[in-house]
């Protein structure tokens, strides 16, 4: 994902991380992120891009674990769809093929899906308006994620379970 000779971690730009074969394993739990988080995820990436468009946003860190045909995300399964449907919005077709191969069959999740899709078309509309393509090229370009990516699943799950013990289950 980055230059890391190794690969198995480093930090990536929201532009380079849907050029990766990205999957969401059917153990993940259900996409359920309010309309408050999308908001807020979005003020935040808008704030820094009014104020200076060439500071970077770390969006946090993400665990995959390679399997032989794909990184399948352990641990930011809930900001990747959001990136890939904020991507969509923006009219930038890098996050298609990630959005048509994931499955959703969990109706709670494709409601989400469509709801949170909407209020990003609408904070789109309201807010970024006709600065889109500068936006654009702020979250492709100055939107980074760090990773780790883990050779198996049980180290996946190391990972995943100590990055996770402090916070919410």
């Amino acid at each position: 994902m980055n230059q890391n000779q190794n690969d198995d971690l480093g930090k990536v730009t929201v532009k380079n991380f849907f050029q990766k074969n990205i999957k969401i394993p059917e153990y993940q739990r259900p996409y359920l992120w309010s309309k408050d988080q999308v908001e807020t995820l979005l003020q935040d990436f808008f704030q820094i891009f009014e104020s200076d468009p060439k500071k970077i946003y770390l969006i946090g860190n993400m665990i995959f674990y390679k399997s032989e045909e794909s990184l399948e995300i352990v641990d930011g399964q809930q900001r990747t769809i959001t990136l890939a449907l904020l991507l969509y919005a923006l009219e930038d077709i890098s996050s298609t093929s990630f959005l048509q191969d994931i499955s959703i069959e969990n109706p709670l999740s494709k409601k989400a899906i469509y709801d949170n899709y909407q209020v990003i078309c609408n904070y789109i509309d309201r807010v970024v308006n006709d600065k889109k393509e500068d936006f654009l090229m702020f979250v492709n370009e100055n939107i980074f994620t760090t990773y780790i990516t883990a050779k198996t699943q049980d180290e996946a799950f190391i990972f995943f379970d100590s990055q996770n013990t402090r916070g919410k289950p």
